[in-house]
């Protein structure tokens, strides 16, 4: 059915009509209606931007000035077993003031009832629901994500964990990051914890292209006299990274062969080669449902951080810089072991991975 006949069986008056992308834009009287495949949205005197047709200029004859069509930012998040904290991440994200967004939710193969809870409850969210039939790790499933959004014309990836949370102009302060830089191919904010909101989990890293050691700056701080500027950064988290067309289109997606921990700091590395800045927001908030408390991690983190930081100084440190950073990352790890943060049979386990050059998901450690 077309634009017309769909503005005229809703018993709108039709003046003219302008295509754009996939969809369409339908002036009627005092009311400028936006059919976008099926769907049909009226919005008084102004125009929305299309889903599917990516930025332009619509010449708007009915209003006698240019209308400027807003990007498309598409929102992935990454389900594995956390249908509740996707749900709410969801519901917090329904709140933003930038309305051109589309969330696509990826369930990463869950084991639980994930799957169930996600379709049950776009009956009262709006969001596309892709399920794995394979859990290949945080890069893939993310990576589904972007491919999807990729038939779909969008202009930004905003990669976000999904047991974060955000405030109403999140979305807004991060996009301000690329019109204020024309070098920005990456926009990320600052990360609070979700049950402390007054301390910093990440305010901008960095990381040191002798040592490969990545910084989470304030970690764990007060937040108090940081900068409330945007800053150059060279390290972002894969908790809130927001990803510009061009960046994809030139340095591809995350690297599939990480599957869990330091995927970020691989990217970031990308990304600051490619010529890109990658720009820490201040003003852009999220608050991130992640534990305070120290102690040791997890066997899987423990294992995957330790094969993967040696990858990464494997493929992308040269000359003297890679004998630097394979020793100070060895010298930490073991001076984590004998802090008790790490444990040696997993630091021995990984190495021996990253020797027999290992890639993606372990059958060792699951």
């Amino acid at each position: 059915m077309s634009d017309t006949m769909v503005a005229k069986a809703l018993g709108i008056k039709v003046i003219g009509l302008t295509g754009a992308g996939k969809g369409g834009i339908t002036k009627v009287d005092d009311v400028v209606a936006k059919v976008a495949e099926t769907e049909l949205y009226m919005i008084q005197k102004y125009y929305l931007p299309v889903y599917h047709c990516g930025c332009l200029m619509l010449e708007d004859n009915f209003f006698g000035k240019n209308c400027e069509v807003k990007s498309m930012v598409a929102i992935v998040l990454v389900n594995f077993n956390g249908a509740d904290d996707t749900i709410e991440c969801i519901s917090s994200l329904e709140s933003l003031i930038y309305k051109d967004y589309q969330i696509i939710v990826v369930d990463n193969c869950s084991t639980d009832d994930s799957p169930g809870k996600l379709k049950v409850a776009q009956q009262n969210h709006r969001f596309i629901l892709l399920t794995s039939q394979e859990n290949r790790g945080f890069s893939a499933g993310n990576n589904i994500g972007i491919k999807y959004a990729q038939e779909h014309n969008v202009d930004y990836y905003w990669l976000l964990n999904n047991d974060t949370l955000v405030e109403p102009d999140t979305l807004d302060q991060l996009l301000e990051g690329f019109s204020n830089n024309s070098a920005c191919g990456v926009t990320t904010g600052k990360i609070y914890y979700e049950k402390n909101r007054s301390v910093i989990w990440y305010a901008g890293g960095s990381m040191n292209p002798h040592t490969a050691r990545t910084e989470h700056w304030s970690y764990g701080k007060e937040d108090e006299d940081e900068a409330t500027y945007p800053q150059k950064v060279t390290f972002v988290t894969g908790c809130c990274m927001c990803i510009s067309s061009q960046v994809i289109d030139k340095i591809g997606m995350l690297d599939e062969s990480y599957f869990l921990y330091e995927e970020d700091a691989e990217y970031s590395f990308r990304i600051c080669e490619a010529g890109f800045d990658i720009v820490y927001i201040p003003d852009a908030v999220i608050y991130h449902k992640v534990s305070a408390s120290t102690g040791q991690a997890s066997p899987l983190s423990q294992y995957y951080t330790i094969r993967n930081k040696y990858r990464l100084i494997h493929q992308h440190f040269k000359g003297i810089n890679k004998w630097i950073a394979y020793l100070y990352s060895t010298l930490q790890m073991f001076f984590r072991c004998f802090k008790g943060e790490l444990n040696l049979k997993y630091y021995f386990l990984a190495t021996k991975a990253f020797r027999n050059t290992e890639a993606g998901k372990s059958e060792t450690v699951q």
